[in-house]
């Protein structure tokens, strides 16, 4: 569908319309709650294209998370169609790591870098505390590594010269630690380079500097983006705002869409002055406010706006609520927190009986720490079997399970070391006889052998089996007869069959958590740089104890819990808010706490200008003001009740109401639970969300449903084997060697294996021996692509080419290695395998891509000739037919898989597939049994 002038305008208020209809020049769209703000700024991104002729390609659209940006996108394509993936959506990291990779000569990462992940970071500086000169600190290693990971974010995102700080700090008479941290920081950036990696707040700054030291990149970027449309603009920190601002320049067609009343993010460095201040940062800026409520009743509009009324530096903006009137806003007493939780069960519970409500899911509870807060809560609803779904609980490590996965993987790496307490919980799943027997056992259990178990009187032939087993795992660790703590895991699983078992029983919560443990052995394989069992175990250790979720299965009707961070830019019918008291709403400022932020005086010292004076706090008292606006975040997010509670003790100690009542102008009595109807045509479906698809998903699915749900839905982590490294250089190489024949440079045998060089991912310091010897056969295949192929070079139209391609209740995404121009005229798809022609069938080539190929032909203006298979082993290329019949069923198929994934149908498949299945070891349909679960027995 293309949009025309009167679907892209029709229903919109006169606001509205104007932000659509904006020509030119700075616009800052100031959209209260409920405003409709990510429509009005969708509908004028269409506008631009479809009635103002300008290029898809010359817009940025930026968010603040990827889920966000790939919802931009869903919803732009119903105005744009196809050319919505011409459209740049991002967020402003991925803004700022595009200019990097395209424009690699101008910085120090080259253009294979890794970005590195929160997790990532963590890992690489716990890996180098001591090259950092960080020493352990005092304390848990963890909250050292988080200050340190504060601290050099903090320094990057305000473009901190390492240099000059530590000598200012250094003549200013600063303590040890803080010249420490900017030590530490200036080793911190070397080290990145020398890794080619770089952090999120690294992206930021050294595109920064790109764009503001580099004339010709500079100008290349603003010729290609000429119209920027920037989401949730409130929460930008300096640096971001400054490199939209460089971006934007000379015509400043910069939108900016959000609401100050709606900054909560400032403990990330985001600065609400950034939208404060853009009139005055780009004159003859047109400002539009979005006043129209179309979420909330006009009680919870009246009241909310009373309260955030009180912040002194703000827009003044007057909402009025589109729906009308609706209930008062509900206060609740409590003698207690306990009463309190029990209360408050009670209220949803006569929601549901009176039919206020028509499902649990109707309900959120929000706190400002789950954590910490929402225990009694939780306990009432458990007590009255109503449903809920907790989000930020921290309740991973306290799982049985997870516990003993942590304990045995620990205790392997120890020659002699072993505790009976690792020998309790279900993994190993021992009778408790045998665990009787152990706890009395003096000696070394990793010396026993199966006739000495049984002199002990351990007469369980399954238990004699599993700890025989785990034994010998233990003797292959101490040997390091092992390449991986995620191998280590699936060995442990294995022995046990504590997987197969709960698959078996349908236990999907032990699924999903057990997933989770095997992607943190996955994140330090990847980034811990080692694979000792200890520095696993530091690195769990380290991890603060309430830092994961327990994953649980999500249900088709529950109470949603969460934060109130977490709430953001999602709505529910009803609101509940507990303990609205002084010191949780608003909670005490922080004292005292040792943080290495530079300080106010010496930022100009130390930070480019414009990054320093935009660093002070919009208002004299910040920590309040937050407050305030996360009190607001909080109950705006009600569609059509709010509901707030008040104990009168905290853990025996009186508490006094929230200042925020009295402001709301709120007494403390309650009022019934009112008539009041839910409007079931107003209420949101749960449904399910769509499905992320990439070819590996679907041929995973199309070979074993099982095996597609526990890769892609419940997040299984295999261990990681040298031939992916060594497959991704090449796919690294040969992008380069494309780009360079695109640039129309030529490209020979040397300048391609010099290439390759850049391209190599090494493999770590216990796999020499297998990188050379891979890394040689890498030079021959790319040698003898030049040689052979050289002349195909000038048809080469794309290298490396991403898509999405809306496949209806699907997201298709990938990536194609190489789209040239076919003999003949039209378009050739060239995928290429790292595999000789030998198995090949397994991998589905063909529908590779032809999946590529309806990809492309929905993305290029221009149709799909040919599609080929380059096998790099032995040279051979395939060639496949795309006609009618063939795009049919590769749609045909793509549905099939599209409708079993919607209707949850993950069966297992066997076949002699499960030979080569990375999970043939824990899956009890495949060709090995499971061990029988003491359940069972």
């Amino acid at each position: 569908m293309v949009a025309t002038p009167d679907t892209l305008l029709e229903a919109l208020t006169p606001e509205q319309r104007e932000v659509v209809l904006h020509e030119r020049g700075p616009l800052l769209v100031i959209a209260g709650p409920g405003a409709g703000k990510t429509e009005v700024m969708l509908r004028r991104a269409a506008y631009l294209v479809c009635e103002r002729g300008v290029e898809p390609e010359a817009l940025l659209l930026t968010t603040f998370t990827r889920k966000a940006a790939e919802e931009l996108r869903l919803r732009l394509a119903r105005f744009l169609g196809r050319n919505v993936e011409r459209v740049f959506i991002s967020t402003i990291h991925g803004f700022c790591q595009w200019v990097l990779e395209n424009y690699p000569q101008v910085h120090p990462y080259g253009r294979y870098f890794q970005v590195l992940d929160e997790d990532a970071q963590y890992l690489l500086i716990l890996s180098h505390l001591e090259n950092l000169g960080l020493g352990r600190g005092k304390g848990r290693v963890g909250d050292h590594v988080e200050a340190a990971i504060a601290a050099f974010n903090a320094y990057s995102e305000e473009c901190v010269d390492p240099a000059r700080l530590l000598e200012i700090l250094r003549t200013s008479g600063a303590g040890d630690e803080e010249i420490a941290m900017a030590e530490a920081y200036r080793r911190y950036l070397a080290l990145l380079v020398a890794e080619r990696a770089i952090d999120f707040g690294g992206l930021q700054r050294e595109a920064y500097r790109v764009l503001r030291e580099d004339a010709a990149v500079r100008e290349a970027v603003q010729r290609r983006f000429r119209y920027l449309i920037v989401d949730e603009h409130q929460d930008t920190n300096p640096i971001q705002d400054r490199i939209l601002g460089l971006v934007a320049a000379p015509e400043y067609n910069l939108c900016v869409v959000g609401d100050d009343d709606q900054s909560i993010y400032r403990f990330r460095g985001a600065t609400v002055r950034n939208f404060l201040d853009f009139p005055a940062t780009y004159p003859n800026t047109r400002t539009i406010v979005l006043s129209r409520n179309f979420r909330s009743t006009a009680p919870i509009v009246e009241l909310t706006g009373r309260l955030i009324a009180h912040n002194p530096v703000r827009y003044r903006k007057a909402l009025v609520a589109h729906r009308g009137t609706g209930p008062e806003i509900l206060l609740l007493t409590a003698e207690d927190v306990d009463d309190e939780g029990e209360r408050l069960a009670d209220l949803i519970d006569d929601l549901r009986r009176s039919q206020v409500i028509r499902g649990w899911r109707d309900v959120a509870v929000l706190f400002t720490s789950v954590r910490y807060f929402a225990g009694p809560l939780l306990a009432a609803l458990a007590r009255r079997r109503i449903p809920c779904e907790v989000t930020g609980d921290g309740g991973f490590f306290d799982r049985p399970d997870v516990r003993q996965l942590k304990d045995l993987v620990i205790a392997l790496g120890w020659p002699s070391y072993w505790r009976t307490t690792m020998l309790h919980g279900p993994v190993l799943g021992l009778a408790p006889e045998t665990l009787t027997i152990l706890e009395q056992y003096e000696g070394n259990l990793w010396e026993l052998d199966e006739a000495g178990m049984y002199t002990l009187g351990i007469v369980d032939e399954r238990d004699r089996r599993v700890l025989a087993q785990m034994i010998a795992l233990h003797r292959r660790v101490q040997a390091k007869e092992y390449a991986s703590i995620t191998g280590l895991v699936h060995e442990i699983l294995a022995i046990t069959g504590y997987l197969a078992n709960r698959l078996r029983a349908g236990d999907d919560a032990a699924v999903l958590n057990v997933a989770q443990f095997t992607r943190l052995a996955t994140n330090f394989d990847r980034h811990g740089r080692s694979c000792s069992t200890f520095h696993f175990g530091e690195y769990l250790w380290s991890l603060p104890e309430r830092s994961l979720d327990e994953r649980r299965p999500p249900l088709d009707d529950a109470v949603q819990v969460m934060t109130i961070h977490q709430s953001k830019g999602l709505e529910f019918p009803v609101v509940i808010v507990p303990s609205v008291v002084e010191g949780r709403l608003p909670k005490h400022a922080r004292h005292g706490t040792v943080t290495y932020r530079v300080p106010d005086e010496l930022a100009p010292l130390v930070m480019p200008p414009e990054i320093a004076t935009r660093r002070q706090p919009a208002e004299d008292d910040p920590h309040l003001a937050d407050q305030r606006r996360l009190f607001y975040v909080a109950m705006t997010r009600a569609r059509d009740l709010v509901i707030l509670s008040v104990p009168e003790r905290i853990r025996k100690q009186r508490c006094k109401p929230s200042r925020f009542l009295a402001e709301m102008g709120l007494e403390l009595k309650e009022l019934p639970i009112p008539s009041y109807r839910i409007d079931g045509s107003e209420r949101r479906a749960p449904g399910t969300p769509r499905a992320h698809l990439t070819f590996s998903a679907i041929n995973a699915y199309l070979t074993c449903p099982l095996r597609y749900r526990l890769l892609y839905e419940d997040g299984l982590s295999v261990p990681t084997w040298y031939f992916v490294q060594f497959g991704t250089s090449l796919h690294r190489t040969l992008e380069a060697i494309h780009r360079r024949a695109l640039a129309g440079e030529p490209v020979d045998e040397g300048a391609a294996l010099a290439l390759f060089e850049v391209c190599w991912i090494p493999f770590g310091p216990r796999s020499v021996e297998a990188e050379q010897r891979l890394k040689e056969t890498g030079r021959g295949y790319i040698a003898r692509y030049v040689r052979e192929h050289a002349a195909s070079f000038p048809r080469v139209r794309r290298a490396e080419l991403t898509f999405n391609f809306d496949a209806g209740d699907a997201l298709l995404s990938g990536r194609v290695d190489l789209v040239r121009e076919a003999e003949g005229g039209g378009l050739e798809i060239v995928d290429f395998k790292t595999r000789a022609h030998g198995g090949l069938e397994i991998t589905n080539a063909r529908l590779q891509v032809e999946l590529y190929a309806l990809a492309c032909e929905n993305l290029l203006d221009d149709e799909v000739r040919r599609l080929t298979v380059h096998l790099l082993a032995d040279g051979e290329t395939l060639d496949f037919p795309w006609d009618p019949q063939a795009r049919q069923h590769v749609r045909d198929t793509l549905d099939k898989v599209i409708a079993g994934i919607a209707n949850r149908q993950f069966a297992p498949s066997p076949g002699p597939h499960c030979q080569v299945c990375d999970f043939r070891r824990l899956c009890p349909y495949g060709t090995r049994a499971a061990l029988p679960d003491r359940a069972e027995t």
